[in-house]
């Protein structure tokens, strides 16, 4: 529970952090622009910026009336400072200091940059010909977090610690009345708390961007009431000047965000950026935050003009979708991670003590301390989900290498992923279970290490192909463990709780990595990657038996284990076999290629160019592993209603040609133009949920087909089984090569993508045709 509110605070302390400045630097801008609109006559007159008059007088008042602002100077083309009003004790100005922020957009009237102790915000100086210097104020970064922490910290801080000490004390009320309770009552408090604490953190991110919009708004309006005083002030009413609306609509445009920008004359609108309501008696417009300014000055009737400028409360709603739609995320996560701490608890206090255990309490055991080993090696191999195309292009590109390398980076991780698999079985026989496990986990380690402080290019195909091993090794090798611990009535039970803690993991993982991303970075999500990873291998080491399911399950005196087949002579027989052929070919290795090639390549190569939020593209991409998640709980009813494998893996085939097709044509449709639109997300994530609930229509039953082939006869189910998992990340492994050179093709757009569904149809077909000759065939000898 601590660990659960801790990453909601974290992530709501992010967000505050990334919309805060950006909010705060738009009001710095419009404080910057009064003054920049009373030197612009005279630097227009020609006179040059070291000579302009009266700059500390002119500045002092905002100095005074604004705290967070440290510095006001003007300087030259050259940088060199030619006018400066700064308060007292404030370090001399040096433009050397400050570097690119990320905060800074490209098409912004004004320019951000940011040292290790402040933000500056520059304004051009432009005479009638040229630009003459830049206006610049500095901000200290301690006003922003002094902000931050007055308005989030405290509130959340405190919230989160009340509500940690209620939830202790529900557990203990809980485990004193029923001692032997169930989860349900305890997930049901961890569910209430994880809400109460969504709600504190959304309620300091109200604080905090209502704070923030509220000034911005009022910094804006007193720009504009500045520079529309200033004639009136003079003497010269306002009707002598020309085009005063076009400075409103300028206004407007600059700051998108406003609803209205209104001047009125006592009740009736004299201007507005909307020129049919000129003329019109003044009413407020609810659902909007109203600033409202009224001028002065010596000519009769300035009393009575008023700027009012309003926002709308929608923009503080945006704000705090994104924060909400992180936190679902969050509770999703967490979820997962606290019904994982859940069964540890239960298996490490109910098992007996003193060699009382049975057999199945053994098994019970042994089955619960590998599955939190799977979740967090898996967890942490899929926290880079979301980022490492973009990752491996970004070094691609620093080392001066043609980008489309990447896609032989990840067909290496998936080569090194099959091959993994070959000397897994062997090591189960042997009894030598725990050493391989740990070995996997230690290169997880390594690899994860690795990322996080290799910048070559060409070293990442040892890193990728040592992160591919580890991942085969260990999900291959938990797998088997669970089967080896399954009494001999529950091995179904055991793939499906395997399956279960699998993609669940690759949805944590995800969901988790993509958000911390944004407010770590890459290197600070790999380093977290590495910890985590640590504690793996710790856990595999004290943790995990040596010896697995030995004497549960007794064998009939005289009986041996039947010879495993060697693995070239059984693939060589099994490729003779059309059955086990046109399964793998016309239904399995295509659903990897677009597995790998577009979910786990692609798409965040695609959503990243089309500027979707970096956190956004681990959610989006997490449909997918819902989707077979979902999909594997019902699947085995969904194949006895259709009655064979057979006709499930052709809807799975023709569903998963749809959903492809819909992720490709998202694009196309000019649906993700700049960003993520409610009618874009929403195709593109209905698409990949469909392409989630498709391949878990496969998944399992290709296994069971496979295992009624004319091979398995011959072979042994367990060898064909073994066969098809090697034989299907020939999908994997020209997944990324393949759909990479169709984005080649369709410069990097995604309808190439939309095009893979129709030979997928076309396989689809061909595997009815041929599963039909083969059930034909077969019909006369069943009967």
């Amino acid at each position: 529970m601590v660990c659960a509110l801790v990453m909601v605070a974290y992530v709501g302390y992010g967000e505050a952090w990334r919309t805060y400045p950006r909010i705060e630097l738009d009001r710095l801008a419009a404080q910057d622009e009064t003054v920049s609109n009373a030197l612009d006559p005279l630097i227009k007159a020609g006179l040059p910026v070291a000579s302009l008059p009266g700059f500390v007088p002119l500045t002092q008042p905002l100095l005074d009336s604004d705290a967070s602002i440290e510095g006001i100077y003007v300087v030259d083309p050259t940088g060199k400072v030619v006018q400066s009003n700064t308060r007292a004790g404030v370090p001399a100005y040096t433009p050397a200091s400050f570097h690119a922020s990320t905060l800074d957009d490209a098409g912004s009237r004004f320019r951000v940059a940011e040292s290790d102790s402040a933000y500056r915000v520059s304004l051009p100086l432009k005479n009638k010909i040229e630009a003459v210097g830049d206006l610049v104020v500095v901000m200290p970064k301690a006003v922003l977090t002094s902000q931050v922490n007055d308005l989030f910290v405290r509130v959340v801080a405190i919230g989160g610690v009340a509500l940690v000490v209620a939830f202790t004390a529900v557990v203990m009320f809980i485990v004193w009345r029923r001692p032997q309770a169930e989860r349900g009552p305890l997930a049901i408090a961890y569910g209430a708390v994880f809400f109460l604490m969504a709600v504190v953190v959304v309620y300091g991110l109200v604080n905090v961007y209502s704070d923030g919009i509220r000034d911005k708004t009022e910094a804006l309006g007193n720009s504009l009431a500045r520079r529309l005083s200033t004639p009136l002030e003079l003497g010269l009413p306002l009707a002598d000047f020309s085009q005063v609306d076009v400075v409103f609509r300028e206004y407007k445009a600059l700051y998108p965000d406003l609803s209205y920008l209104v001047l009125t004359s006592g009740d009736k609108i004299a201007i507005d950026t909307d020129a049919s309501h000129v003329g019109q008696a003044w009413t407020d417009r609810p659902g909007n935050y109203e600033y409202a300014v009224p001028l002065s000055g010596r000519v009769a009737g300035a009393s009575d003009l008023t700027v009012r400028v309003g926002i709308p409360n929608s923009v503080l709603l945006n704000q705090l979708w994104r924060s909400a739609k992180n936190f679902f995320v969050l509770f999703l996560a967490s979820g997962f991670l606290a019904m994982l701490i859940f069964d540890v608890l239960n298996v490490f206090t109910v098992r007996p003590r003193g060699g009382r255990e049975t057999p199945a309490q053994r098994r019970a055991f042994e089955e619960g301390v590998v599955v939190p080993f799977l979740f967090l090696a898996i967890f942490a191999e899929g926290m880079s989900n979301s980022f490492m195309p973009q990752h491996l292009q970004k070094l691609a590109q620093l080392n001066g290498v043609n980008p489309s390398i990447v896609s032989t980076h990840f067909t290496v991780y998936y080569a090194a992923l099959a091959l993994a698999l070959l000397p897994v079985g062997r090591f189960i026989e042997s009894g030598r279970m725990k050493r391989l496990l740990m070995f996997a986990a230690g290169l997880l380690v390594v690899s994860a290490v690795s990322m996080a402080l290799v910048d070559n290019i060409y070293a990442m195909f040892a890193i990728r192909a040592m992160a591919g091993a580890a991942h085969g090794i260990i999900a291959t090798g938990a797998q088997a463990y669970l089967i080896l611990v399954a009494s001999r009535g529950s091995v179904t039970k055991s793939s499906s709780h395997f399956l279960f803690t699998y993609n669940s993991a690759i949805i944590a993982g995800t969901a988790i990595g993509a958000l911390l991303s944004v407010y770590m970075g890459f290197s600070g999500v790999f380093v977290l990657q590495a910890v985590i990873a640590c504690a793996v291998l710790l856990y595999a080491a004290q943790l995990l038996p040596t010896k697995v399911g030995e004497d549960l399950e007794e064998a009939p005196a005289g009986s041996a284990a039947p010879a495993r087949p060697p693995f070239l002579p059984s693939l060589r027989h099994a490729v003779r076999d059309f059955s086990f052929v046109g399964a793998v070919l016309f239904v399995g290795i295509p659903a990897k290629i677009v597995n790998a090639g577009v979910i786990t390549f692609a798409m965040p190569l695609l959503l990243s160019h089309q500027s979707v939020p970096q956190e956004d593209i681990g959610q989006i991409i997490m449909f997918y592993p819902i989707g077979i998640l979902l999909m594997s709980l019902v699947v085995s009813r969904i194949v006895d209603r259709m009655g064979q494998p057979r006709n499930a893996l052709i809807v799975g085939t023709t569903a998963g040609a749809i959903g492809v097709s819909a992720v490709g044509l998202v694009q196309a449709s000019g649906l993700m133009t700049n960003g993520t639109n409610a009618l874009g997300a929403g195709v593109l994530i209905a698409g990949i949920l469909l392409l989630g609930l498709a391949h878990g229509l496969i998944n399992a039953p290709i296994v069971t087909y496979v295992s009624h082939s004319a091979a398995a006869q011959q072979l042994g189910r367990g060898t064909v089984n073994s066969l098809y998992r090697f034989v299907e990340r020939a999908g994997h492994m020209m997944g990324p090569i393949l759909v990479g050179q169709l984005l080649v093709m369709g410069q990097q757009g995604s309808t190439a993508i939309a095009w893979i569904g129709l030979p997928i149809i076309v396989l689809g077909a061909l595997f009815w045709m041929q599963s039909s000759r083969q059930q034909s065939a077969a019909a006369p000898a069943t009967a």
